[in-house]
């Protein structure tokens, strides 16, 4: 399905810090809802689960025991993401294409360019001074804190091609 759609793509898909996909799978597990992990990747496993559209997803937040990231794209509207370490959140950022960035209290400069500066797959060294302009563009964020899927990654659209028996992606691990 990846760009092969005419329509607008929406991402929304949770980034468990870790490099074992049983870690993801385990905390899917422990919430009680269906959905897809993904093989691990720079140091993130991907995960989407049923229910919560585009909102906080309150029962993988609950049961998480590391670092979460909650990234969410509209192609049409903007995009944004939440860190959560355990249940609290840590660092929120939103840009959304209709309004003004406003600056949010809940942004942790310091947390995110750690983040980033742990990624070594990543191609290129940032300075600090660059994070705003790097948050203008959610893909260059996503390559360069190490997320691999966050392109029509959402529970709707993986169920949607499993459903019609595509293959989804390889290594996915569907959680009934």
């Amino acid at each position: 399905m990846k760009g092969e759609n005419k329509m607008s793509e929406f991402t929304d898909c949770y980034h468990l810090r870790t490099d074992n996909q049983e870690e993801g799978i385990s905390l899917l597990k422990r919430t009680g809802l269906k959905g897809y992990i993904f093989p691990a990747a720079n140091g993130w496993v991907t995960l989407v689960s049923e229910k919560y559209d585009f909102e906080e997803n309150e029962e993988l937040i609950k049961e998480n025991e590391g670092i979460l990231l909650h990234f969410v794209y509209g192609d049409d509207h903007g995009w944004y993401f939440t860190v959560y370490e355990k249940e609290k959140e840590i660092c929120h950022y939103s840009n959304m294409w209709e309004e003004e960035i406003e600056d949010d209290s809940r942004f942790d400069e310091e947390y995110i360019y750690k983040l980033i500066q742990e990624n070594e797959s990543k191609d290129r060294e940032i300075e600090r001074e660059e994070l705003q302009s790097i948050l203008e563009d959610p893909q260059e964020f996503a390559d360069l804190i190490g997320l691999t899927n966050y392109e029509w990654i959402s529970y709707h659209y993986i169920d949607m091609e499993s459903e019609r028996g595509e293959d989804v992606y390889e290594g996915v691990i569907k959680i009934e």
